[in-house]
């Protein structure tokens, strides 16, 4: 591995809950609906409230509600499943991923009692819950190489091998197979990543420096500057659990804020699936037995103690709008462009600015001045070129932090 000094941040990138009720009474959907309401926001509580989604559809649930705690929004809770009427209710509680790295490790854990308390309701069980280490370290090349000069890969010859995996195998092959992996290990693109595992448990490895680019998620980027890490290179090892692999974990889950209980648990699920034996080097104990040299992926006796992030100094981005809902703004845009045009009215022209807004809207001015050249109306004077080239020197948003993405949302309801 490489000779630089391993920095590295463990956090929680998911974490999805199921939720029923404490006591019998009317369904959360119904107690929702019967909280105060201003427009379409519900408050359940001071610090509690609730907005309905309308523009996205979750599998299975009839209600889809976007959660604020204390004026930001932190999770997104399905309420009403389909196909569990006369069996209890359940609702599902999916935080929202900037939350961890923008927030304290606590954070979620309060706005999830919040939640409980202002709507009565109380954990069921962990429905998935992904756990991220990020290192300054090519963990790609590095497992690449092991796996294809291993047993793991099914292409390398046998005088070609040089690794031998150290996880565990299943016991007790049936008659005339051989003994397979508990994991197997599949190769993406070429070995551009890896993911270990499948069903309830994967590990997956890849460049998160270069996905993070590709899907536009900069606080993660300002989260690993903020806890002391400016490297280019930032590789992760994830790991991804859900159903059986989380019954020992969910009593466990408040020790989820603890980092150093979270990487307890991740050291303990990543096992030795990580982790080759050298057939080229023997190690001997007193009594002359011998084993192969391990090589680890990610040697856990050597890692630093995990720096803690100042989080005052990341700037929170707004929630990701949907595509649905991006391309609604968008007709609504060309619409309002179009009647500037001909009618010159600025409230027209605050409207395109405030819709924007509201699902945070990039290069604006690109789109409008497309709009605006596109329209050619029936009558064109010269007050009418006027308002063209005025709507299309509009400016682009500048960067919104969550408050100011609040504020959005409250202006278009």
């Amino acid at each position: 591995m490489s000779t630089n000094p391993v920095l590295y941040t463990l956090v929680i990138d998911r974490l999805e809950l199921t939720l029923c009720p404490q006591v019998e009474g009317p369904g959360t959907t119904q107690r929702i609906f019967s909280l105060p309401c201003t427009g379409e926001v519900y408050s359940a509580s001071p610090a509690i409230a609730l907005h309905r989604i309308s523009t996205k559809v979750e599998a299975y649930y009839n209600y889809l509600w976007l959660v604020y705690y204390q004026g930001e929004p932190v999770a997104e809770l399905a309420t009403s499943h389909r196909l569990n009427q006369g069996r209890g209710e359940y609702n599902k509680l999916r935080f929202l991923n900037p939350l961890f790295y923008l927030q304290p490790p606590a954070y979620w854990l309060q706005a999830l009692d919040a939640i409980n308390k202002a709507l009565q309701l109380q954990l069921a069980n962990i429905v998935a819950v992904e756990i991220a280490f990020d290192a300054n370290q090519d963990f790609v090349s590095l497992y690449g190489e092991r796996y294809n000069h291993s047993s793991l890969n099914r292409h390398c010859r046998t005088e070609n091998l040089e690794y031998r995996p150290a996880r565990d195998y299943k016991a007790k092959p049936k008659d005339g197979q051989q003994r397979k992996p508990k994991m197997p290990v599949t190769s993406h693109h070429g070995g551009e990543s890896f993911t270990i595992g499948a069903g309830n448990k994967q590990i997956n490895i890849y460049d998160k420096g270069a996905e993070i680019l590709k899907k536009d998620k900069p606080y993660i980027r300002a989260f690993w500057q903020a806890s002391g890490i400016t490297s280019g290179l930032m590789h992760r090892v994830e790991v991804k659990l859900k159903g059986e692999a989380l019954e020992k974990i969910t009593p466990r889950l408040r020790s989820l804020t603890d980092p150093s209980q979270l990487l307890a648990i991740f050291k303990q699920e990543v096992g030795l699936n990580l982790t080759f034996r050298e057939l080229s080097t023997r190690e001997y104990d007193r009594n002359r037995n011998y084993q192969y040299k391990p090589a680890h992926l990610i040697d856990f006796s050597q890692l630093p103690a995990p720096a803690l992030k100042p989080v005052q100094a990341i700037v929170k981005p707004s929630v990701p709008a949907s595509a649905k809902e991006q391309r609604q703004v968008k007709r609504l845009i060309k619409t309002l462009v179009e009647a500037f045009i001909c009618f010159g009215e600025e409230a027209d022209k605050e409207a395109i600015e405030r819709h924007a807004r509201r699902v945070h809207f990039q290069h604006l001015q690109a789109v409008v001045s497309g709009y605006a050249d596109a329209y050619t109306p029936s009558r064109m004077d010269g007050s009418t070129r006027a308002r063209k080239e005025e709507i299309k020197s509009i400016q682009d948003l500048p960067p919104m932090g969550w408050q100011e993405f609040n504020r959005s949302q409250q202006e278009c309801i």
